[in-house]
């Protein structure tokens, strides 16, 4: 397969949902698009995970029932560089994201997507995440809460994955 059809191979994405249908929904679409998906219900999971998957990228719902995202995301910024503190992060949420933007934000995400998600928002944002880009196509100039004020992604759903 061409790098047009397969945009995320080989890319490493930790996906982080407590629901279970949305979870295996997410988790096919992007191994459907080459990427190797470690997905977990919940943040004590996911800090497990970052230990052993060495996620190139991390997708994490926000409302979870043991530990929401952003809570999740400040345990990892903790971390250091070479064991996933930087990595690029995107947010899913079921709120209206932008009351939550800004606090997603500054809790160390770079990107949030409002469910139900928009399958090919998410691909692309995913793809230039791991390539390093925002956006715009731009290099990242940092990772994390220390990161340029506004965000690198957000978008309301138009074509929708329902789930």
């Amino acid at each position: 397969m061409n790098a047009r059809r397969r945009p995320l191979e080989s890319v490493r994405v930790l996906l982080v949902e407590d629901n279970a249908i949305v979870r295996e929904v997410i988790e096919r679409l992007l191994a459907g698009f080459g990427s190797h998906v470690t997905a977990v219900a919940g943040a004590a999971e996911a800090l497990e995970a970052m230990r052993w998957a060495r996620p190139d990228v991390l997708i994490s719902d926000i409302t979870m029932p043991d530990e929401d995202g952003c809570s999740l995301i400040r345990k990892i910024r903790t971390l250091p560089s070479d064991r996933g503190g930087a990595i690029p992060a995107v947010c899913l949420t079921g709120r209206d994201a932008v009351e939550d933007e800004a606090r997603i934000l500054r809790a160390g995400f770079q990107g949030l997507l409002a469910k139900p998600v928009d399958a090919r928002r998410l691909v692309t944002m995913v793809t230039d995440m791991a390539a390093g880009r925002d956006a715009r196509g731009e290099p990242h100039l940092a990772l994390g809460p220390e990161s340029p004020s506004g965000p690198l992604f957000t978008t309301r759903p138009q074509l929708c994955l329902i789930i």
